[in-house]
């Protein structure tokens, strides 16, 4: 949560803990492209935080900025009570191994020229020195048999599997030095259907099994809801709510939140998405322009509930009140601006 959220003391300190993450792209004419702009949560160790929004919203660039795939502008984060990003640091090569990626595209993720075997050995290959490389290579068969594919597959290439077992052959890579924090980016949108839902109850039944974090990106709302505890709401590179899942859900508070949960189709939606098809008729439909972004709310042009205040100011990402035990749940909007938690 943001520094001044009010957080239950009873609650233990979070595994992943970010604060004011920001990454800025230069762009002609002396312009700047906020791709990511002050995000703020924590992850606790266990659960599962959902992120969700539409494209271009900055769910990848979180996911990469986490990984330190690309620098952030500004903002930190501590990865179990440990500095991973502030200004100027270089974490040590160690820190890496604990938290670990699964990317959208399974088809790119895994180099053509190398077998499955060197695929999952390549992490163990920088960090397990210590060992003997059979001592590797008979982990890589666990890991194989720990996602479903025989230990003869590592004699393969990715050539030879499908989409599905690729990403399978890229969850077992991630697994490999047994991580805190998995982030999966889209893990199961270039997938078909049919293969998407072995692939999600692949990922809950590996976190239930190693405790792990996890962050599941994701432009599939009912996929989303299906493996989170917790659920982010991202539009134009901001968070703009975050609760436990069920609330997201039945008892969304964003005018944003309440817009995406009446875009699911009539078949799949919840009784709260349901009803509010008929409460959001909003008014644009176009994301404003990243080289230039509007005075006050982003979401102010499109929003059905908008107020002068909200051309003007940006909200802040505030307290809305407790929720489940231990939880909170977090808003940015101006309709809510007054309203102190508990």
């Amino acid at each position: 949560m943001p520094p001044d959220t009010p957080t239950p003391t009873t609650l233990p300190a979070p595994l992943l803990q970010v604060r004011g993450l920001s990454k800025h792209y230069e762009l002609p004419g002396n312009k700047r492209f906020k791709a990511l702009n002050a995000v703020s949560f924590d992850l606790q160790d266990g659960r599962t935080l959902g992120i969700v929004g539409e494209s271009g919203c900055g769910k990848s660039t979180l996911a990469r900025t986490l990984m330190r795939l690309v620098d952030a502008t500004s903002g930190s984060v501590e990865f179990g009570g440990v500095h991973w990003i502030a200004p100027g640091l270089q974490p040590g090569r160690e820190h890496r191994r604990w938290m670990q990626m699964v990317f959208q595209d399974p088809f790119s993720s895994l180099n053509p020229k190398h077998s499955i075997g060197e695929v999952v050995r390549e992490p163990l290959d920088i960090h397990w020195t210590d060992k003997t490389r059979e001592q590797r290579m008979q982990r890589v068969r666990e890991l194989l048999a720990t996602v479903g594919l025989a230990a003869t597959d590592a004699d393969k290439y990715p050539h030879e599997f499908s989409g599905g077992q690729r990403q399978r052959i890229a969850i077992a890579r991630a697994l490999a030095l047994e991580p805190r924090l998995l982030v999966a980016d889209e893990p199961v949108s270039a997938l078909d259907v049919s293969i998407q839902s072995q692939i999600l109850n692949l990922l809950m039944e590996l976190r239930r099994k190693h405790r792990m974090a996890m962050l599941f990106i994701s432009h599939d709302l009912s996929v989303v809801r299906h493996i989170s505890d917790d659920v982010a709401v991202m539009y134009f590179g901001s968070i703009v709510e975050l609760a436990p899942a069920g609330e997201v859900f039945e008892q969304p508070t964003h005018p944003y939140t309440r817009l995406l949960l009446s875009s699911i189709p009539s078949r799949n939606k919840t009784a709260g998405a349901a009803q509010l098809a008929a409460d959001n008729e909003v008014t644009g439909s176009e994301l404003p322009d990243p080289a230039n972004p509007p005075k006050g709310c982003a979401f102010a042009a499109r929003c059905p509930r908008a107020m002068p205040v909200c051309q003007e100011h940006i909200p802040e990402l505030l307290a809305r009140r407790i929720t489940e035990p231990q939880r909170v749940a977090v808003v940015a909007c101006h309709l809510f601006d007054k309203v102190a938690a508990p």
